[in-house]
This record gives C-alpha cells, structure tokens and sequence, in this order.
C-alpha cells in the first residue's frame, strides 16, 4: 500500500493511473492536489517528445531507501545522496556505559550525506550529556560497521572499482567525482571483454548498488 498510496486533503488516498507513472530523479511533470478540483493532478515540467515516457519524483531517497520502500534502485550516478540506517546494536559497541543507556531509546541511527538526520542529532546530543566525544563517537560507529563492508566478498569487485577512482582523482585534479566507483567497473580485469559470457555488470546489480551507497555514507 505505501507504493501506491498519494497525499490529499482527506489524508492518503489510491490514484488510478496515477500509480503507473514511474520515478526519476529528473522528472517531467508533478503530481499534486489540486483543492479546486478536489483531485489528484499531474502536470508537465517541460515539454515532451511523442512517444516519450513521462516520469516523476517519488522523493528524493537514495538507493537503500528506494529499495526498501519502492523495490527498485537507481543507476548509482544518479543517487542523490547515500544513506545507511544503523540499529541501536550497532552503536552501543562503542559507547561507554552512561552513552549506551541513552541510545539504547533510540529506534535507530540514520545516516545521510545530505544532512544531519534527526536521530543522527539526538545520538550526538546523547554523546554531549554523557560527556564523550561526538567526532569520535561517530568515527568509530563509522569505521566498525565500514569493515563489515570491506570484509563481504559480495563488494569486492565494485571496491575495487572505488579504489581505482580514488586513486584517479588522485592523479588528476580534473575528476569531478572522486568515488565513481561505477564508472570504473569496465576496467576490472576480469571484465576486459564485454563479450564473455560470465560478464557481471556490478553496477546494474541492486544488492551492489544499496551496499555501496550505506558503504559510502561510512568514508
């Protein structure tokens, strides 16, 4: 139902039709409630073509909330932001005693590149009344859980992939984006030729494309 479900003035409510347009993060047209009309509308952002798909924004989630919500991901250059959702479990490890009795309140910590959440925000003012260290507080969660990442076999070839770009941009200041992993995928070695048969391309895989981006939020 939360897929299919739109805001109105008489709270959520099912749209024939309206459910069939598909999400982008650059959408063509925006739906609405419209009071004056007591209805759902779409309307157009820009021109189109004929025959041309017109889309919307769903919102603006990155790919584990996309995935978690709607069932579908993104191409990963065209996530907004990455996202990693921790459990209260994963944030006690590293807290002391006075610090974990206060988490432990929390439903979760979410992390995003694009803000400061607000869970993120209570967690760092539970570190403030138990007198410990935010910055290192968060480094530590953050480095705990990266090496979870770094050990699954899953997201060795899309790590690697990482490296290299970094390592780019390194070499070259020009590089817009530094952790394009996706971007260096065709120069694995195992993936020399395009043609082979046993070709996996990683950046099209979902369970590839929401790891990396909760891996992302940790750097």
């Amino acid at each position: 139902l939360l897929t299919r479900e739109f805001g109105g003035a008489h709270g959520s409510a099912l749209v024939p039709l309206v459910e069939f347009f598909n999400h982008t993060p650059t959408p063509g047209a925006e739906q609405g409630w419209e009071d004056s009309m007591d209805a759902m509308v779409i309307r157009a952002l820009r021109p189109h073509a004929v025959g041309e798909e017109v889309g919307i924004c769903y919102a603006n989630l990155s790919n584990p909330l996309l995935f978690r919500t709607y069932g579908f991901t993104l191409p990963p250059e065209q996530e907004p932001s990455w996202t990693c959702t921790l459990l209260v479990g994963d944030v006690v490890q590293v807290a002391n005693e006075k610090l974990a009795n206060s988490l432990r309140t929390l439903p979760n910590v979410h992390l995003d590149t694009a803000s400061v959440t607000d869970t993120l925000a209570e967690a760092l003012e539970a570190c403030r009344n138990a007198e410990y260290d935010g910055a290192d507080f968060l480094h530590d969660v953050c480095t705990r859980k990266a090496k979870v990442y770094e050990d699954d076999a899953a997201l060795r070839v899309a790590l690697a992939a990482l490296t290299r770009a970094v390592k780019r941009t390194q070499a070259d200041g020009r590089v817009v984006q530094p952790w394009a992993w996706w971007a260096e995928l065709v120069s694995e070695p195992a993936a020399a030729s395009l043609e082979e048969t046993n070709y996996v391309d990683y950046s099209k895989d979902e369970a590839i494309r929401v790891k990396m981006s909760e891996y992302l939020c940790f750097l």
